[in-house]
């Protein structure tokens, strides 16, 4: 058990505390503007490359989620809901993170707001369905 301890101590933590100097990408919009806003930058430092790294792993898990609860919500119903949004083939997370960081400019009422839902407000925006 003591060795479960150790290794968990120095495996575990380092890689956290410098993921999560906050609370992370996911707490609201204006910690994803802190956390993420380096993405662009050039030069990064490392601890800025693993933020960047987590930005971009967690718009592409929000992404994934989405599309899986529309798949999910079809599956139970036999009956298609509304795309919230239809991004083009070949968007890349950073690019999301991208259009996510411009949204919170524009809209900074919006920032306090869980980044989940900001990230999809700022597809359908960015990447609004043809009817």
């Amino acid at each position: 058990m003591r060795t479960v301890a150790l290794a968990l101590a120095v495996f575990v933590f380092p890689v956290s505390s410098a993921i999560q100097e906050r609370d992370g990408p996911q707490t609201s919009g204006n910690e994803f503007i802190r956390m993420c806003s380096a993405i662009d930058k050039s030069g990064k430092s490392d601890e800025e490359m693993v933020r960047a790294t987590a930005c971009v792993y967690y718009v592409t898990g929000v992404v994934d989620g989405i599309h899986l609860e529309w798949a999910f919500a079809y599956a139970n119903t036999n009956k298609e809901s509304p795309t919230p949004f239809c991004l083009p083939n070949k968007v890349e997370g950073g690019q999301i993170v991208r259009v996510t960081i411009e949204f919170l400019r524009n809209h900074p009422e919006r920032a306090h707001s869980a980044t989940s839902t900001v990230i999809g407000s700022a597809l359908q925006e960015a990447f609004p369905c043809k009817k």
